[in-house]
C-alpha cells in the first residue's frame, strides 16, 4: 500500500512543471500535465477586475462550472478605470489595465507560464501589448479602444452603389481599396443627393486629430521604433521616404464629390461643425450624413444615432493603398496576474477560461468594450478540424468593429534609456510632424523635403534624452 502512494505521488510530481515538482500549498506554481491543468490552490479566493457586472457574473458562472470544487472563489469588481493609479489602488488577482500603463508598472506583474502562453496563443493579437510583453509575457490584451473606418451603407444603396462584400473585409468590394474609392468620386459626373442635401465630401483626413491622423504613418508597411529603440524611430529609413511618397500619391486623388469647394474638406477653427464635434466631425458624419465615409471611435454612440437617423453604417479595417493595409490607432487594454497573488494557479487557470471560446463569448456579449481577437486564427473544435471561432455580439455593429480592431496599431511604448519617463512616441505628438504630413498630401511638400524636416525636427527634439557616448 506504502509503495502504491509513492508511485501515485511520483506521477503527481512528474506532471507538474519545474524539475523538483512543485508545492502548490508554498504559492509555487504547478501543472499537472496529464490532466492540462493548472493544480489550483485549496484556499484560492481571487479578486478580480472587469469592466460590466454582466460579464462578472458570466465569468462566475463559467468558473464554478468548471471548477465546482472551486465554487465562489472569484470575487468580482467592477471598475471603469483602466490607469495605472487605479491598479494600484485596488491590487486584484488578475486586473485589468490599459497598455501604456501596464508598461510602466510591468515589474509588478507575474510572468505568465510558457505553458498557458503557448495554449492561448491562438487568437491573440500581438501587436497589443508588444512593448509590454517584450521580455516576458505579462500582458494578455482583452478589449480595444480606438478609430475603425466607416461607411454610410444606406447613402450606397440609395445611389446604386453594388453592397456585396465576398471576401468578407466589412468593406463592399465595388469600394473596398482607396484606389477603388477615388475611382468612383472620379466616375461621378453629377451632383449626388441624399436626402435632399447634395454630399460633397467623399472622406475626411483630419490631420486637426493627431490620434486619428497616424493611421497614415503605416502607408506602405511603415512602422515607428520598429526596432523598439525610442532613440532610432526610423524616419531616416527608406521605407519612411517611401510611406510619405504614398501620401503624396494619396493626396492627388479625388477626394470630393461634384459641386464640392475643396479636394478635402478642411473645417476652419470658427466653423459651427468643428465646434459641435471634438471628434474631427466622426459624430457628425454619424448624425448628419455630410459625408460618404468617415473614421469612427469606437465609444461614439453607433447604434443610438443608427436608429435616431434609420441609417445603415458597417464599420471595417480601413481601405488598402497600393494593396498595403492602413493600421488606425487603438490603445488596448488587458488582463495582467499580481505578481505577489497568493494563487498564482488559480489565476492561471482563470486566465485560460478568459481567453476560451465560451469565455470569449461572454465578454462579446456583456462587456462593455469591442473585443480583440484574431478571428483568422483557428481553433480545435469537438469534430477535431481546426477552424476560426464564431462568436455571437450584442450587435452587427460591435461584431464589425471588434473584427476591424484587428488591423488597429497601438503606439510604441518604448522609452529612451537615458530617461525612461519619455517615450519616444512623444516626439510625434511634440514636433509638429502631422503639419508636415499635412503639406505632403496637399503637395505643398515634396517628400525628400518633408523626411528632412521630420529629421532635422526630431533630431533636436531628442537631443535632451541621448545619452553622450564618453571619449575613449
Amino acid at each position: 500500500m506504502k509503495k502504491i502512494g509513492w508511485l501515485l505521488l511520483a506521477v503527481l510530481l512528474c506532471g507538474c512543471s519545474g524539475s523538483k515538482g512543485c508545492k502548490v500549498e508554498e504559492g509555487e506554481l504547478c501543472f499537472d500535465a496529464q490532466n492540462d491543468q493548472y493544480l489550483i490552490e485549496e484556499e484560492a479566493h481571487l479578486r478580480v477586475t472587469v469592466d460590466s457586472e454582466a460579464y462578472g457574473k458570466a465569468l462566475q458562472q463559467l468558473w464554478d462550472k468548471r471548477f465546482p470544487e472551486h465554487q465562489g472563489a472569484i470575487e468580482i469588481q467592477v471598475i471603469d478605470q483602466f490607469d495605472g493609479k487605479s491598479y494600484l489602488n485596488t491590487l486584484p488577482d488578475v486586473g485589468l489595465i490599459w497598455a501604456n500603463e501596464a508598461a510602466r508598472l510591468d515589474s509588478w506583474f507575474y510572468p505568465i507560464d510558457s505553458q498557458l502562453e503557448e495554449q492561448i496563443a491562438s487568437g491573440l493579437l500581438s501587436q497589443y501589448g508588444e512593448s509590454v510583453n517584450r521580455d516576458q509575457f505579462v500582458y494578455v490584451p482583452m478589449l480595444g479602444y480606438g478609430w475603425v473606418f466607416s461607411s454610410n451603407l444606406s447613402m450606397l444603396q440609395a445611389w446604386g452603389v453594388p453592397l456585396e462584400d465576398e471576401n468578407q473585409d466589412g468593406l463592399p468590394d465595388a469600394l473596398d481599396s482607396f484606389e477603388k474609392i477615388t475611382d468612383w468620386a472620379d466616375s461621378i459626373k453629377e451632383p449626388l443627393v441624399y436626402r435632399d442635401q447634395t454630399i460633397e465630401t467623399l472622406f475626411q483626413l483630419n490631420w486637426q486629430d493627431p490620434v486619428e491622423a497616424m493611421a497614415y504613418l503605416s502607408l506602405a508597411g511603415f512602422c515607428p521604433f520598429a526596432g523598439f529603440q525610442a532613440e532610432d524611430p526610423g524616419w531616416d529609413s527608406e521605407e519612411f521616404l517611401a510611406a510619405l511618397e504614398d501620401l503624396a500619391q494619396l493626396g492627388q486623388q479625388t477626394w470630393s464629390l461634384p459641386q464640392s469647394i475643396s479636394a478635402v474638406e478642411q473645417w476652419s477653427e470658427e466653423d459651427p461643425r468643428r465646434q459641435e464635434s471634438s471628434s474631427g466631425g466622426a459624430e457628425f458624419y454619424l448624425s448628419k450624413a455630410d459625408r460618404v465615409f468617415s473614421m469612427v471611435g469606437t465609444w461614439m454612440y453607433v447604434e443610438e444615432e443608427e436608429q435616431l437617423t434609420e441609417q445603415d453604417f458597417s464599420f471595417s479595417a480601413m481601405p488598402t493603398w497600393h494593396d498595403a493595409q492602413l493600421h488606425p490607432y487603438t490603445l488596448s487594454a488587458g488582463y495582467v496576474i499580481r505578481k505577489d497573488t497568493q494563487y498564482p494557479n488559480a489565476c492561471h487557470e482563470l486566465l485560460r477560461l478568459i481567453r476560451s471560446d465560451d469565455g470569449l463569448q461572454a465578454y462579446a456579449l456583456e462587456g462593455t468594450y469591442p473585443l480583440l481577437y484574431n478571428y483568422r486564427d483557428k481553433r480545435e473544435s469537438k469534430e477535431g478540424e481546426a477552424q476560426p471561432i464564431e462568436l455571437d455580439f450584442r450587435s452587427e455593429n460591435q461584431a464589425q468593429i471588434s473584427y476591424a480592431l484587428m488591423e488597429g496599431r497601438e503606439e510604441s511604448m518604448v522609452a529612451f534609456a537615458a530617461d525612461p519617463q519619455v517615450r519616444g512616441w512623444s516626439m510625434i505628438e511634440e514636433t509638429g510632424m502631422f503639419e508636415v504630413l499635412q503639406a505632403v498630401f496637399e503637395q505643398q511638400l515634396t517628400p525628400e523635403d518633408a523626411q528632412q524636416q521630420i529629421v532635422e525636427k526630431t533630431a533636436v527634439w531628442m537631443q535632451d534624452y541621448l545619452i553622450e557616448e564618453e571619449e575613449e
